[in-house]
């Protein structure tokens, strides 16, 4: 049984040493920590389940290893599972490869498949995904978009979870910006 500290930092490292773009500015080792920081206080604090922390943090780190530029890059969900793909026979556990590709896959999409809002519940799931995983992974992305100086506030509505959206645009949450 590996410590959820050991767990953290292998995964982080691993995910940033698959990163493609390994130069980018607002897709940095700093953005992946920010955002599993991000996904394990949304899965605690809204879900209570530490049982799926490890797949909440390998989605976290995972999901923009394949982005190849920091503006529009539609395809990097889709190139980041690739990368994940490439990567899981490293990882020294195992994970729920299935929820954790779709919350990769479907981060960065600007709409869902139900709704104009690329929200959890606005997408069909086949088989048994766990969309608890999406979420945290999805909010915990949109909470750091802060990162970037064109984002003044986050909108709420993109949120999945009422603790992403209790948490959003607070002091707590700018403080990670000053």
């Amino acid at each position: 049984m590996y410590s959820y500290g050991y767990m953290e930092s292998s995964i982080g490292y691993m995910a940033f040493e698959a990163t493609k773009n390994k130069a980018s500015y607002y897709h940095s080792r700093h953005h992946f920590s920010r955002v599993a920081n991000f996904a394990k206080h949304i899965l605690i604090n809204e879900y209570s389940d530490y049982k799926i922390l490890k797949d909440v943090l390998v989605a976290a780190f995972f999901h923009d290893t394949g982005r190849l530029n920091d503006h529009e890059d539609p395809a990097h969900g889709y190139r980041s599972a690739m990368v994940l793909d490439s990567y899981k026979s490293n990882l020294p556990f195992s994970f729920d490869e299935e929820s954790v590709r779709f919350a990769i896959l479907n981060h960065c999409k600007k709409e869902g498949e139900t709704s104009f809002l690329p929200v959890v519940s606005s997408f069909f799931c086949q088989g048994s995904i766990d969309k608890r995983i999406a979420a945290c992974l999805w909010d915990a992305d949109r909470l750091d978009l802060l990162r970037d100086a064109e984002y003044k506030k986050i909108n709420v509505d993109f949120l999945s979870t009422e603790y992403a959206k209790m948490f959003a645009n607070t002091p707590e949450h700018l403080a990670f910006y000053k």
